[in-house]
């Protein structure tokens, strides 16, 4: 069997080959995005190096370092490495805007 290709699958989506499958599609994605979020949280312990991801807001935390100082239920505490702007002590995030370092 032959592995479709992202270029496929982005170009029929474009091309309205899925249009009746748009909600499906979406919803999918969605629950992977929800899966691999819990797979980062299971991974992450107290003291491990994270990384602020281009999802994040304000822009100029994108790329940023931080230390995970607590996990929590559907969140992360960290601090970052090297404070700025208004977050000059611990901050409670998303796990979908950080990546382990």
């Amino acid at each position: 069997m032959e592995k479709i290709t992202f270029k496929q699958i982005n170009t029929g989506i474009i091309n309205g080959e899925f249009d009746a499958e748009l909600g499906q599609i979406s919803q999918s994605i969605k629950i992977r995005k929800e899966m691999l979020d819990v797979q980062l949280k299971n991974s992450l312990n107290v003291g491990d190096k994270v990384r602020f991801n281009k999802s994040t807001k304000p822009v100029y935390m994108r790329g940023m370092l931080a230390t995970v100082t607590q996990i929590r239920r559907e969140r992360v505490s960290v601090k970052l490495d090297n404070p700025t702007g208004r977050f000059q002590s611990e901050i409670v995030t998303p796990v979908s805007l950080l990546e382990k370092v």
